[in-house]
């Protein structure tokens, strides 16, 4: 079964099997290890009350022994049922849920007729807990594997959030020495270059921590209670407006076009900025000196609607499809020689779908690129 819910698959499982059947109500009960139950799943087809099933110790020890099934003819007098006060069933046919190794629990299906189930009745219904057991063993390992890796995923990013956190210190500190070393006296040109050499990679690798505890803090989710109300168009003027100078050094042309005169988010206003930013940044980074780039603000379906375009170097198509993955770096032509850790469209990502949003691409190699940026809407009062 395609079906990852056990609920789910013992609804579907009784509502057919008793139709099929003829029954007045089913009832699915899963057992623990001691034969207490568990789990209680039930429907009635004629959207009666539905009774209580009293799980008889016998009637456990008895599927146990003989791996079988068991027809109730008359629940009146009968040893392996137990009438509930008010009830009106009269008999029943029960058909155990063995898994590989143990059973998973039993499967009822009741009627208000005395006699009413058959033999025919029983071995439909044990053919058909045969397969409802594989599909319910198969959810439980597909649960449990989701839960070792959600696990997994956890204990990874807490180590990494750990790593990274205690990797700045020393960082901070090479990176403060070595700013230091001019004061302690004078430096000759090659010193003076394996000083800069220092100063240039500290700052590369203070980078890459820092974008690394972002993702991470993202995964982990440690911002939700950091949310607000924002104004999107007036957070979008203020980050364009902090790239103006950047973009000038480079004599390029950096325009904001928006028709939105307001518009609200409810969002981590330093994770939207870090998102931003990053796209812009890279649109400055990855556009040649006096190139263009523009920044588009819309209202598309219920989503603030960010563009950031240029017509800078471009992405190879075959680049496209791993743009956003994470440690992932366009290699080739001018692009080569351009310094990047390969994280900031992966955190743009993280922090999109973390806000309920998405980011996508648009480019062509030689012709520039379109980064898209939704965020949903605040819902009108």
């Amino acid at each position: 079964s395609a079906r990852t819910d056990i609920k789910d698959i013992a609804h579907i499982l009784l509502k057919r099997t008793a139709e099929t059947l003829g029954a007045v109500q089913g009832h699915m009960l899963m057992v623990a290890q001691d034969g207490s139950v568990a789990e209680r799943y039930q429907i009635s087809v004629l959207e009666s009350e539905i009774e209580q099933i009293n799980l008889q110790e016998n009637l456990l020890q008895h599927v146990f022994e003989t791996r079988q099934g068991v027809i109730v003819e008359d629940a009146l007098d009968n040893e392996y049922w137990l009438m509930s006060e008010n009830s009106q069933t009269r008999s029943a046919v029960v058909a155990p849920l063995f898994g590989r190794r143990d059973l998973l629990g039993l499967l009822f299906l009741t009627h208000e007729q005395e006699n009413y189930f058959s033999l025919d009745h029983l071995l439909l219904l044990q053919a058909i807990a045969s397969q409802a057991a594989i599909a319910i063993e198969n959810v439980r390992l597909y649960q449990n594997v989701t839960n070792e890796q959600k696990q997994l995923e956890k204990i990874k990013n807490e180590f990494i959030a750990t790593a990274s956190h205690d990797l700045k210190n020393p960082i901070m500190s090479i990176s403060g020495y070595s700013n230091l070393l001019s004061k302690a006296g004078p430096l000759n040109n090659q010193q003076e270059e394996f000083v800069g050499r220092i100063q240039h990679s500290t700052k590369n690798m203070l980078e890459l921590v820092q974008n690394m505890l972002h993702l991470t803090e993202i995964d982990l989710k440690k911002s939700e209670t950091n949310r607000e109300s924002v104004d999107a168009t007036a957070l979008l003027k203020e980050i364009v407006g902090e790239f103006e100078m950047q973009a000038t050094q480079k004599e390029q042309k950096l325009t904001l076009q928006s028709e939105v005169k307001s518009a609200r988010i409810h969002v981590d206003v330093l994770q939207i900025k870090q998102a931003i930013r990053n796209l812009i940044g890279n649109a400055i980074k990855y556009t040649p000196n006096g190139g263009n780039i523009t920044v588009i603000a819309k209202l598309v379906s219920g989503y603030f609607e960010v563009q950031v375009q240029d017509n800078g170097y471009g992405i190879p198509s075959a680049d496209l499809p791993h743009i956003f993955d994470r440690f992932y770096r366009v290699r080739t032509g001018q692009t080569t020689e351009i310094e990047g850790n390969g994280l900031g469209l992966a955190i743009v990502k993280s922090i999109a779908e973390a806000h309920g949003g998405d980011v996508s691409v648009q480019s062509e190699a030689g012709k520039g690129s379109s980064f898209i940026l939704d965020l949903p809407l605040v819902a009108s009062a």
